[in-house]
């Protein structure tokens, strides 16, 4: 009789500690989704117009340009997967105030109402712009 409580109590053993640390090895994500923590994988979700040469532009279906060369290369040393999501310029913001996008990697004018809301880089790049009409026009 106390070979089988003594085996039942060591079987009760093992059960409780397999489970304590199976559940030492989980995390959550921002999303609330349980994965064990080999699983875990940084990303950043960078939205982009696509449209836009030389910054961010699609050739033979590959996303390209000086924008998605810096931020593979913050990936790169910072040791984060970079995912892009394209869409119309007029549309990135609202992508990133949904939660769907992290940032966004898209030459933008920093006006006052946008610094209210958003954090803005030190500028990186400028366009210059001009106005052509014909030489007879008035």
């Amino acid at each position: 009789m106390f070979k089988n409580m003594k085996v039942a109590i060591l079987l009760a053993l093992v059960l409780t500690t397999t489970m304590l640390f199976a559940g030492c090895n989980t995390t959550e994500d921002a999303k609330g989704n349980e994965s064990t923590s080999q699983e875990v994988e940084k990303v950043i979700r960078v939205g982009t117009g696509g449209t836009y040469n030389p910054w961010c532009f699609k050739e033979n279906d590959k996303l390209q340009g000086f924008e998605v060369d810096v931020w593979n290369e913050i990936g790169k040393r910072a040791g984060y997967k970079i995912e892009f999501t394209v869409s119309k310029f007029s549309g990135l913001v609202g992508l990133l105030d949904a939660g769907q996008i992290d940032t966004v990697a898209h030459q933008m004018s920093i006006t006052k109402e946008r610094q209210e809301k958003y954090n803005f880089t030190e500028p990186y790049a400028y366009s210059k712009y001009d106005f052509i009409v014909k030489k007879d026009s008035n």
